[in-house]
């Protein structure tokens, strides 16, 4: 599963839920929240749950910058 969350704490968009992972790619984020708009500027946090075949769950969080072109 991945999850993007504002930085206070909000989930505005889910990229991912149930997806089996190969061993390499990316997901890609256009800005664009759940409800269909235009992510604020700023800075985001990235959440991955990643589960083994035994149920075992990791968490991995990163932070992102949204930006745009002026």
């Amino acid at each position: 599963n991945v999850h993007i969350y504002s930085s206070h704490g909000v989930l505005i968009k889910t990229l991912a839920e149930g997806e089996l992972l190969a061993t390499n790619g990316f997901f890609t984020w256009d800005g664009i929240t759940d409800n269909g708009s235009l992510a604020s500027v700023g800075y985001y946090v990235v959440v991955f749950e990643i589960f083994d075949g035994q149920g075992n769950k990791s968490l991995q969080k990163e932070t992102v910058v949204l930006g745009a072109r002026f």
